[in-house]
């Protein structure tokens, strides 16, 4: 298509390839030019206007490239209005991939966990009607995520089963089907929620199952996410045993984020912090990670992500209470944790914690 455009000029087609492109780059880690033929790619849609290939073009610039430069939750109102594009052209697939793009951004970004429970069943729905059984897929994993993290699940809260799934069942379907993008969503869901309900030795195990976004789907918004807990984990376990072993799996997930924070990716700064600061507390390095928690809180909060201010105050409270031994300053991240995990909607969640420090609630 590249060389058709540069033979015959451009067309409406030609754009999809212009952006295609663009992922390319993504995926070979050219963040800058990839940005750079997006916007080209953006400039040429609003030029040319060609509608049948508008919400397909779009899936890889907005869906893909504009998340490793642009805040996620701007990107909400962007892919609402794709997907309004691909359902009054007939693209009904690239109109359902955009409603996926919707709540995963919604997720992402900290959005209500309540409100984007209301929004999630509906989607869920249309997206079945439409038969588009591969968005369906990924996108059902978050969808009991959120049920969890309100309280709503059938079993324990860091199974995915309840209203929305049966996690072995779907695990079977996707797994005979080879759907490996599916696949990685529900472990990679899985992964958070073993995470944050503290059950490490299981994160652990997970970890292993998650194959590298790089690979199933390149420049995926999710890797910011699920790269944020294989390394959080890796640094939890290496606080237990087999240090060196871990913390050398965990720094490697800390440099690769910190590539993509020094290439201009705002949606991973707080994460950065909040990672440096675990490591540094492993080494010993009290000040360091007291100023890094303190990062972590300040720019996750500043930039939307409310649930990543929540465990960045968590592990804050837990750094006071084991390494410094102080009370006071861990009843005080404690009761900004909850208010945090409140605030999300993740009632579950600080109910947990509530359990599992109760001496702080007294």
């Amino acid at each position: 298509w590249l060389r058709w455009t540069l033979r015959y000029g451009i067309s409406g087609v030609n754009c999809v390839a212009v952006a295609s492109h663009s992922v390319i780059l993504l995926s070979m880690g050219d963040y800058t030019n990839a940005y750079e033929l997006a916007r080209i790619s953006e400039s040429l849609l609003e030029r040319l206007k060609p509608m049948d290939q508008m919400a397909y073009a779009k899936l890889s610039t907005d869906g893909f490239v504009r998340p490793w430069r642009e805040p996620v939750q701007k990107l909400i109102s962007v892919s609402a209005s794709n997907y309004e594009i691909g359902l009054s052209t007939g693209d009904t697939e690239a109109a359902m991939w955009h409603v996926l793009y919707v709540a995963v951004f919604s997720y992402i970004g900290g959005k209500n966990l309540l409100r984007l429970e209301d929004a999630l069943g509906p989607q869920l729905e249309q997206i079945q009607f439409y038969q588009q059984d591969a968005v369906f897929n990924v996108l059902v994993p978050y969808r009991q995520t959120v049920l969890n993290l309100l309280g709503f699940s059938s079993e324990e809260p860091i199974i995915l089963t309840g209203i929305a799934m049966e996690e072995e069942e779907l695990l079977k379907v996707i797994t005979a089907d080879g759907q490996q993008t599916a696949l990685n969503a529900v472990h990679s869901q899985r992964l958070e929620l073993a995470y944050l309900f503290g059950r490490y030795c299981l994160a652990s195990k997970i970890l292993d199952e998650v194959k590298p976004w790089e690979a199933v789907a390149p420049g995926y918004v999710a890797i910011f996410r699920t790269s944020m807990f294989q390394g959080l984990t890796c640094y939890a376990i290496a606080a237990t045993g087999d240090r060196r072993k871990w913390m050398k799996r965990g720094d490697a997930f800390l440099k690769k984020i910190e590539r993509w924070f020094k290439s201009g990716n705002v949606n991973t700064v707080h994460i950065v912090h909040l990672l440096r600061a675990e490591r540094a507390w492993l080494q010993g390095k009290t000040a360091v990670a007291e100023t890094q928690y303190g990062e972590a809180i300040s720019v996750a909060g500043r930039n939307g992500f409310v649930q990543d201010k929540a465990l960045a105050h968590e592990r804050f409270m837990e750094f006071h209470l084991k390494q410094q031994g102080d009370d006071y300053w861990a009843k005080y991240h404690f009761n900004k944790a909850l208010i945090a995990w409140s605030d999300w909607g993740a009632v579950a969640k600080a109910d947990h914690l509530r359990i599992a420090r109760a001496k702080l609630s007294a």
